[in-house]
């Protein structure tokens, strides 16, 4: 996955988030615990879309085993006005 940020600010090292792919699931770890909204959508609609606290260091994992062959968009939100967002394939 490729990640980008939407922010324009120097990160400081304390944000991270690491997301796996891990055939049917992805597996989202960050290093400081936030609450934070995280969305998976195709081309035109918002598929998956939750509210949870990531817990610092502990992984948070979400089955992909519904969706079809395709690619998707992961936006996971940090903030108001900052996330990462990153494509995953299905096969």
């Amino acid at each position: 996955m490729k990640y980008e940020s939407a922010s324009l600010r120097a990160r400081t090292g304390k944000e991270q988030v690491i997301v796996f792919q891990d055939l049917d699931k992805l597996k989202i770890y960050t290093n400081v615990p936030f609450i934070t909204t995280i969305e998976i959508r195709d081309k035109n609609n918002i598929l998956y879309k939750i509210q949870h606290k990531l817990p610092s260091l502990e992984e948070l994992e979400i089955n992909l085993g519904d969706l079809e062959s395709e690619v998707y968009t992961l936006i996971i939100f940090l903030s108001e006005d900052d996330y990462y967002i990153g494509d995953f394939f299905i096969e």
